[in-house]
């Protein structure tokens, strides 16, 4: 028997045994993890001697917009923007910001006047 580990963030989350003696097994170890983006590393062990390690970055909970970021901590949910571009730092994803540069002008004002959306020191005149 062979013991296969999994650890996630560093620290052990599941072991278990799998008997190898015929040759491979299929196995399903399930692991719990809080919402975010966690390190998983998987260590393939026999009579203490590590065979093999692998590891992995994964994203537990809803990504509605399928972007990567999950929707707890995306700052655009409704739209992906996996890069999650806020140019203002508002907090507010730039896909999403009415006012991407957070120069109190919105953004469809912006093209329409062809000032640059996403600069704050260039925005429309002000009308006389």
């Amino acid at each position: 028997t062979e013991h296969v580990h999994v650890y996630v963030d560093g620290v052990l989350a599941a072991s278990q045994g799998v008997d190898t003696a015929n040759g491979p097994d299929a196995f399903d170890i399930p692991v719990q993890v809080a919402s975010g983006t966690h390190q998983l590393r998987v260590d393939w062990e026999d009579e203490g001697q590590v065979l093999t390690t692998t590891s992995r970055t994964v994203t537990a909970g809803s990504d509605l917009d399928g972007d990567g970021a999950i929707d707890t901590t995306d700052n655009c949910p409704d739209h992906a923007n996996a890069d999650q571009a806020d140019i203002d730092r508002d907090g507010r994803g730039d896909v999403c910001d009415h006012d991407m540069d957070g120069d109190g002008h919105a953004n469809g004002k912006e093209r329409a006047h062809g000032t640059n959306e996403r600069d704050p020191s260039d925005y429309p005149p002000k009308r006389k």
